[in-house]
């Protein structure tokens, strides 16, 4: 079970004020949501993730044709020299060397790659469904959330439940609210993280 298991309810904070009270001295609380009491399942999180990731790779493949465009026939047995096809003619260097093998000079590469490779993966809705409620779960701990990088230390609570989103545009949709129940810090450090693209119109973190 989560570490948040151990507190059913959590506070509802308040945009108005640090904390949502009825005059001053009861501050209101919801029960913590199932969600948030699952198991957190870090190996379900790892796997699920490193598949669905690879439904995103473009498939890539050597030239066919590569280390075999040259006139190479083996000299067979009885000649004292590896079967290894050696380039036919005269004149140059290159005549008389192997070629083809991925043990010579300019042959190719042992099992090159092909486009038909088996690149994607199917992940089961169970499985993927499992590390979305692990994750989520693991995000109403303090510990790991600190570990993943996020600076929470005036954050008052996680899961932190606001009262009453406001309706904003949707740059201000999170930073204003958040912004206003000290979080700010997260906010801040989520916009140093983000940098230019050379060449494309968007961000990465």
């Amino acid at each position: 079970m989560a570490a948040a298991a151990s507190r059913p309810f959590v506070t509802v904070q308040s945009l108005e004020n640090d904390m949502a009270t009825d005059g001053g001295s009861t501050v209101n609380s919801l029960p913590l949501s199932d969600v948030m009491k699952a198991s957190i399942r870090v190996d379900f999180i790892t796997y699920v993730h490193l598949q669905i990731s690879k439904n995103s790779l473009q498939p890539y493949a050597v030239f066919k044709c590569t280390g075999h465009q040259t006139s190479a026939e083996s000299l067979g047995t009885g000649r004292a020299v590896s079967r290894i096809p050696r380039v036919s003619g005269g004149g140059t260097h290159r005549a008389g060397q192997g070629a083809f093998g991925n043990m010579c000079r300019g042959g190719r590469k042992f099992f090159p790659t092909k486009i038909w490779r088996w690149w994607h993966r199917v992940v089961n809705v169970t499985q993927k469904r499992h590390a979305v409620v692990s994750a989520i779960a693991a995000s109403a701990v303090s510990s790991h959330v600190l570990a993943r990088g996020h600076r929470i230390k005036s954050v008052p609570e996680l899961p932190l439940v606001d009262s009453k989103v406001p309706k904003l545009d949707p740059q201000e949709r999170l930073f204003i609210p958040f912004c206003r129940l000290h979080g700010h810090d997260a906010v801040v450090r989520h916009n140093d993280s983000l940098r230019k693209i050379k060449g494309l119109n968007s961000h990465s973190t």
